[in-house]
């Protein structure tokens, strides 16, 4: 059994999220996924790029949306989308 992180944009891909979701979990993973953050709860930028690296294995959704964009800051100088900075955590983390 694996911890597995599903990155996606949250308005579009979502019955594509869901299958994946499922398929994982049927596969017995442990799966981290946005849907899974409380819907009302503000988390940082931080909290998603730790827990990219903390999972064994990285999946990535992605179409048609570049996805929220964070402050820029010292995580975030680029201005880079959240799906974008999690893709390059788990490429630096050498997520499979």
């Amino acid at each position: 059994m694996a911890l597995v992180y599903l990155s996606s944009t949250d308005k579009d891909l979502k019955e594509y999220r869901d299958k994946v979701y499922i398929t994982l979990r049927r596969m017995a993973h442990d799966v981290i996924s946005r849907d899974d953050y409380s819907s009302g709860g503000i988390y940082s930028l931080d909290k998603y790029l730790k827990d990219v690296a903390f999972s064994d294995y990285y999946v990535g959704i992605l179409a048609w949306q570049y996805g929220y964009i964070p402050p820029r800051d010292n995580h975030n100088p680029q201005g880079k989308s959240l799906i974008e900075l999690e893709y390059h955590q788990a490429r630096d983390n050498n997520k499979h």
